[in-house]
């Protein structure tokens, strides 16, 4: 049920879950449910992979840290 809390529609607007994304997808839902329905060690394996797809096709971003200012570097040399 891991993944319900990183991938899950239901989990994108609940404060304290993990997914951190914002992922609310309907074929992540069901890869989701595949996932935990199949009991082949290579249809499990094949499901994992298309959702890594999935995800890595959705762009998501994660901001892990937020400065208010803008740095620049120059050399005054």
């Amino acid at each position: 049920y891991e993944q319900y809390a990183r991938w899950g529609s239901q989990s994108k607007n609940i404060e304290g879950s993990f997914n951190y994304a914002g992922v609310a997808d309907p074929v992540v839902d069901a890869l989701i449910d595949k996932m935990l329905a199949v009991h082949g060690q290579a249809e499990f394996v094949s499901i994992v992979r298309a959702l890594d797809r999935v995800l890595i096709s959705g762009h998501y971003m994660v901001p892990i840290y937020y400065q208010p200012e803008q740095w620049i570097a120059y050399w005054a040399h």
